[in-house]
């Protein structure tokens, strides 16, 4: 589990981050982000909505998708915000690729490949 300093918890961070972000697609996962210049710790949210299937559905993608940000969040620029969004099967998709496209969309939102 990330501390809380590292997670986007009040509407208003989700808010912020979908309106000036930058949004990278992946075949199970959307990923929107802002960069700041405030030196504090990357900032990660969770999201999945109905589409993605019953209340089980959602709950299992954010888990893995939680887990997938955990052992990727070192990577991730400092004073950056994310908000990771499940789509349709993503609670279904074998954890390697989940964490790959998650890997690759924070790559193609900063530049790093």
């Amino acid at each position: 589990m990330t501390k809380r300093a590292q997670r986007l918890t009040s509407p208003r961070d989700f808010r912020q981050t979908f309106a000036a972000g930058e949004r990278a697609h992946t075949r199970h996962l959307t990923c929107v982000g802002t960069r700041s210049s405030a030196a504090g710790p990357a900032r990660v949210g969770v999201t999945a909505s109905k589409r993605v299937g019953p209340a089980v559905h959602r709950n299992r993608a954010k888990r893995r998708i939680r887990e997938a940000v955990r052992t990727i969040l070192p990577e991730v620029p400092n004073g950056c915000a994310l908000v990771v969004i499940a789509k349709p099967e993503a609670d279904r998709v074998d954890f390697h690729i989940l964490e790959e496209e998650l890997r690759s969309a924070i790559g193609s939102l900063w530049g790093e490949q």
